[in-house]
């Protein structure tokens, strides 16, 4: 979570011949790459070509799944875990950061707290169109709910670089317009 402190210059996201893998087993090889801040990037592959493993490795919560090369935010390592984490946020694929007893908006809240940011919650949620299921447990929500409050709680952490793992799975046409509209406004942020 975020610390106050004086506003550190963005470099963006750099991989310099990264290969990712489990175990002692690679997986993916994919060598050297930058994002600025304010870039959006996509990958599209076959499913169980590695990606989700690859995001995982990036956002540095998985720091065993590099196997060789190195990774850093703004010039910061990823060894170096928890600066790092202050600048890198995961949204993975699944419900598997949903609690399912609580809230959509139990879950913002408490993201917000954690990242200590100042999102407007109400805001956020109205623009995504989540507003009338807040209070439900997320297991009462359809993939497509639990998928718009991923985004949300991503948004709302205010942390720099924002890697979400398929997040547009079970949109329906609307949402996933609504959800798209929400990442270009914060990649034009500079997210």
């Amino acid at each position: 979570p975020k610390q106050p402190g004086p506003a550190k210059k963005r470099h963006g996201l750099e991989l310099l011949d990264v290969s990712v893998g489990y175990g002692s087993t690679t997986i993916l090889s994919i060598g050297s790459l930058f994002l600025s801040p304010g870039t959006a990037a996509g990958l599209i592959a076959p499913n169980g070509s590695g990606k989700t493993t690859l995001l995982e490795a990036l956002s540095g919560q998985f720091p065993t799944r590099i196997r060789s090369g190195s990774l850093a935010a703004d010039g910061i390592s990823q060894r170096r875990s928890a600066e790092f984490a202050e600048l890198v946020y995961l949204s993975s694929s699944g419900s598997a950061d949903l609690y399912p007893t609580l809230s959509a908006l139990e879950h913002l809240a408490f993201v917000r707290e954690a990242w200590k940011s100042a999102t407007d919650i109400d805001s956020l949620c109205s623009s995504l169109g989540i507003s009338p299921y807040l209070d439900k447990p997320t297991r009462k929500l359809s993939t497509g709910m639990k998928q718009q409050v991923k985004l949300a709680m991503a948004i709302s952490t205010d942390c720099p670089y924002l890697i979400l793992d398929e997040p547009l799975n079970g949109l329906d046409p609307g949402k996933r317009k609504t959800s798209c509209d929400a990442m270009r406004s914060e990649v034009a942020r500079g997210r």
